[in-house]
C-alpha cells in the first residue's frame, strides 16, 4: 500500500486508491500543484447573521476560510 510508507509522500492525508494513492488536505486548505503538498494554514471565521422579517427571525451561519 502506497500510504504505508512515508504517508505516501503526502504532507497531510494519504488516501489509498485502486491505482495507488491520492493526497488530500484539511477542509479549507488547498492542495498545491505538485499533488502532495498542503501549503499554508487556514483561518476560519464563523459569521452569524440575524435576519428579522415581519414576525419571523432567522439566523444564518456562514463559515469563511481565509488563506
Amino acid at each position: 500500500e502506497k500510504c504505508a510508507v512515508n504517508n505516501g509522500l503526502c504532507s497531510t492525508f494519504c488516501l489509498p486508491t485502486p491505482f495507488g494513492r491520492s493526497c488530500a488536505c484539511e477542509e479549507g486548505v488547498l492542495l498545491e500543484k505538485d499533488g502532495r503538498t498542503c501549503k499554508g494554514g487556514k483561518l476560519s471565521i464563523n459569521l452569524s447573521v440575524h435576519v428579522k422579517s415581519n414576525k419571523f427571525h432567522s439566523y444564518e451561519v456562514m463559515k469563511i476560510y481565509i488563506q
